[in-house]
């Protein structure tokens, strides 16, 4: 009989299926700080589960103006990404309505 109990326990436990496989509870982690995601919003990336933090940190586009995560909306403009906001002549604060008045030097943009 415990044996039978033990055969039990082991088909009856507590499964998680996601990015294509099936995981314990306590084994579905972020796969680079290691915090459990079970019970909140996860990024996959590779196949592996990160939680919000350690994706955003890794993966998501850093703002060229602030070098903080693009979460939302993200503009391209001469080779790097920025907040919609922080796309704008760092001389006279002017947003740009597109890349084509702005310039870089010295890795910063500034307007004609």
């Amino acid at each position: 009989l415990p044996r039978f109990l033990d055969l039990f326990d082991f088909f009856c436990e507590k499964v998680i299926t996601a990015l294509g496989g099936v995981w314990h509870p306590e084994h579905f982690n972020c796969a680079y700080c290691g915090k459990n995601v079970v019970e909140e919003f996860f990024y996959e990336h590779d196949g592996a589960p990160y939680c919000t933090e350690c994706h955003l940190s890794l993966f998501a586009p850093k703002c060229a103006f602030c070098g903080e995560a693009i979460v939302d909306r993200c503009l391209e403009a001469m080779g790097y990404f920025w907040h919609p906001d922080h796309f704008f002549c760092q001389g006279c604060h002017t947003p740009f309505v597109d890349n084509a008045t702005a310039h870089e030097h010295q890795s910063k943009v500034f307007c004609s």
